[in-house]
């Protein structure tokens, strides 16, 4: 039983590790950065999330920039943080996905 449930421990924390990695596509790292914008987030106010991104319009793309942005958003309690990128008129477009982890039961 204890190898049981040390294996599903395990399979647990390498599934949490790939869904991590698997959020953040190949972004154009250098590219000019048009605007930033967040998605999926209902009971988390948009400006708590805004203020954790470091990354701002105007800034040139940086993967390992955002990957700490997406750190810093998860860190307001969400389950998961997805980035993509398209094209704007003048640059790139960043989106975050947010989604938000379920309510606590109450008793």
């Amino acid at each position: 039983m204890r190898f049981i449930l040390t294996g599903a421990v395990l399979l647990a924390a390498v599934g949490c590790h790939h869904t991590a990695q698997a959020s953040l596509p190949n972004l154009s790292d250098g590219a000019v950065i048009e605007a930033i914008q967040v998605a999926g987030n209902r009971a988390i106010p948009i400006e708590a999330i805004v203020a954790k991104i470091q990354t701002k319009s105007g800034d040139k793309i940086n993967t390992a920039a955002i990957k700490r942005d997406m750190a810093r958003v998860r860190s307001l309690g969400f389950e998961d943080v997805r980035v993509e990128e398209e094209n704007g008129t003048s640059g790139k477009i960043i989106r975050l996905f947010v989604r938000e982890k379920p309510p606590k039961p109450t008793q």
